[in-house]
């Protein structure tokens, strides 16, 4: 409930976060996790979303990864702890608070839905689309199989 309540408030500013997660996730989680979702061929994962994080580490010290109150993508100097620790599946520290980037809602959106007649000529077209700079959001793959399972 509470992902769902900062997705619809951000949404009001016309802004979004396009990591789409399951339901009940947290945004700490999701960066522990390094959660992508069906967004991730436009806008990347959690890895590439991630500004700044405060960590608490084991033997109790606070940590801000990229600096208290940073929102910098990168400095030239030291090490890029935000990406040491998404991902990290608590292994390093407990993520307790996240900065994260946010984009401006697409004016218009359209869904096609396209079949083909082997999985090599799909991978294809998805390559080509890639390559021609297309804004192409998500990409689903369904194979037979996956379709029946889906249907049942």
């Amino acid at each position: 409930k509470q992902w769902y309540q900062r997705r619809v408030r951000v949404k009001e500013d016309g802004l979004q976060f396009p990591i789409d997660p399951g339901a009940g996730a947290s945004v700490c989680g999701m960066c522990a996790t390094s959660a992508s979702g069906t967004n991730a061929v436009r806008y990347g994962t959690m890895r590439e979303n991630v500004l700044n994080m405060e960590v608490v580490l084991a033997d109790g010290r606070v940590i801000h990864t990229a600096g208290k109150g940073s929102r910098a993508k990168k400095t030239s100097c030291g090490y890029n702890l935000t990406n040491l620790f998404v991902g990290s599946e608590g292994t390093l520290g407990v993520i307790t608070q996240a900065t994260v980037r946010l984009y401006g809602v697409p004016e218009a959106t359209a869904a096609a839905i396209s079949s083909f007649p082997t999985v090599a000529s799909a991978v294809e077209t998805v390559v080509q689309v890639l390559q021609c700079g297309i804004p192409v959001a998500r990409m689903e793959f369904l194979n037979p199989d996956m379709i029946s399972a889906c249907n049942s």
